[in-house]
């Protein structure tokens, strides 16, 4: 059996690949370049990131947020910025309290999905901003660790990877409107790839959490024919003109 590391060591791990295998770097680089563009539209919010990735300050901007916090263990969580040392299926946040929450690659090295995602609809305020980064299980990257012993030891690899329409369906449930934004396809080595969406190696989800109005759904009652509300109805003048 393999052994996998928990969700701590894998994170530190996740960081280590991205930083120093030419296909994470090339990875690297083009989810820094959208998380930039959403982000940057974000100023002034409550920011919340479930999960570190180890390289924040590539699409950070300085002074662009309210508040932020990174929650993680202190090994991981960038040094510059607020951390909060907890898990991601028990946040110690306040529910409907943040604007906008990242989950980048969170829940594949998480036991409970559902409760992970729980715990971020509960934090965001209504009409707050999900942003969520996934690996691709049916990418190259997804099949050929599945045959490789080394990688299933390590992260990324040792990763549960979720499909992003698992992923939409999950959000579903939660009353989130969510679609996928764009998807990142390298390859070992670092080349990218034109593949379609099916087989890259990443996908990003934008979620809103929607609260919607229950409207009763009937026929109206309808007022009894001799009964009138007082005051809906004046006398008239017509006996008074007929004689």
């Amino acid at each position: 059996m393999v052994r996998t590391p928990n969700s701590l060591d894998a994170r530190t791990q996740l960081a280590d690949w991205y930083a120093s295998s030419l296909t994470g770097q090339a990875l690297q680089a083009l989810e820094a370049a959208y998380l930039r563009d959403v982000l940057r539209l974000c100023y002034g919010q409550h920011f919340l990131q479930i999960g570190p990735l180890g390289w924040e300050d590539a699409f950070w901007e300085p002074d662009c947020f309210r508040r932020a916090w990174v929650v993680g263990g202190p090994a991981v969580a960038p040094r510059d910025h607020h951390r909060i040392v907890a898990m991601a299926d028990e946040l110690p946040v306040a529910s409907n309290s943040v604007d906008i929450v990242l989950m980048p690659h969170t829940l594949e090295f998480e036991k409970d999905h559902h409760q992970v995602l729980r715990e971020a609809e509960r934090v965001l305020k209504p009409e707050g901003q999900l942003h969520f980064l996934g690996f691709n299980p049916y990418s190259l990257y997804g099949v050929w660790r599945c045959w490789s012993l080394q990688q299933r030891r390590v992260a990324p690899g040792c990763g549960r990877f979720v499909a992003s329409g698992r992923v939409l369906d999950w959000l579903s449930l939660l009353k989130f409107q969510a679609e996928v934004t764009t998807t990142f396809s390298v390859a070992a080595g670092g080349f990218h790839l034109p593949l379609g969406p099916l087989f890259a190696t990443a996908y990003a989800i934008r979620a809103i959490k929607r609260t919607y109005r229950t409207i009763p759904v009937g026929r109206p009652a309808l007022l009894r024919p001799n009964f009138v509300p007082q005051g809906m109805v004046g006398p008239t003048t017509r006996g008074k003109l007929d004689g």
